[in-house]
């Protein structure tokens, strides 16, 4: 072998481990976000504002409630105001062993029903909002491939992971949360979301989230605010804020509260 073939290989196998490297590292960078400290349980009450392209806003009181154990993460999300559809709840149980499917409820009280809904969609959004089920929910890491991403715009306190669906299951997750691609930008001390961009499965749609004024709470890093905004083709077509009013972190929850039967019969623990 000549001297430059020699290097050729040399120079190609150490690229191979670098972009090896980097893909398992943003593999943890991930796995860190999943696994950080969000306490036993946590119970917040929110402010959801929608704004439509024209700037008109509509209000709505939101609370809800998680419990997370090795297992699962279970939550609870409960519409408290406008009286016309308080009472509305969605509950999901996030299973830790990635052989069982999540499972999802909803309950509307026009129908006085709650109904399971479908493993294969969280792509729909929650009740006008620009937050999917699937948004409501820890991001299932299996299935997708990570990578780090080289942007000389990311701080240098930030990671930007790039989340790609794994290519034997692609449609499947695409069908499933309605995006080909998302890129996240992680705090690296906190191990924290605190922004990311969602193409949508329809060409030209994307969603922008942020997240800011994070606080610590009894020992666990809350955003008190964030925001996620559609666009289509660069234009807004609609945006959702959520303040968070308050956070009780560690406060007990009874296990009632999480049983699909509870959704159309208590708001609060």
């Amino acid at each position: 072998m000549t001297l430059t073939l020699r290097l050729t290989a040399a120079l190609l196998a150490s690229l191979c481990a670098l972009n090896a490297w980097a893909d398992s590292d943003a593999n943890q960078v991930m796995k860190a976000v999943k696994d950080r400290h969000r306490g036993d349980t946590w119970i917040t009450t929110s402010t959801v504002v929608l704004i439509d392209k024209d700037n008109a806003r509509s209000a709505r009181k939101v609370k809800t409630l998680n419990k997370k154990n090795s297992a699962q993460l279970k939550s609870k999300t409960l519409l408290l105001e406008p009286a016309r559809i308080a009472g509305t709840a969605f509950l999901s149980y996030d299973w830790a062993d990635a052989s069982k499917d999540d499972e999802a409820w909803i309950y509307l009280p026009e129908l006085a029903k709650v109904s399971r809904m479908a493993t294969g969609s969280r792509a729909d959004y929650f009740l006008g909002s620009d937050y999917s089920y699937g948004d409501l929910e820890d991001i299932k890491l299996e299935n997708y491939d990570f990578s780090l991403v080289t942007d000389d715009k990311t701080p240098a306190d930030q990671w930007l992971v790039q989340a790609l669906p794994r290519a034997d299951i692609a449609q499947k997750v695409i069908d499933r949360t309605g995006y080909q691609k998302v890129w996240f930008w992680v705090d690296k001390d906190k191990s924290m979301v605190v922004k990311a961009k969602y193409w949508l499965r329809d060409a030209g749609w994307i969603k922008f989230r942020t997240v800011s004024d994070i606080q610590k709470i009894d020992g666990v890093w809350v955003a008190k605010r964030e925001q996620m905004v559609l666009t289509q083709q660069g234009a807004v077509v609609h945006a959702t804020t959520v303040t968070n009013d308050d956070t009780k972190v560690n406060a007990p929850i009874d296990d009632g509260q999480f049983a699909a039967q509870s959704l159309g019969s208590s708001l609060a623990p």
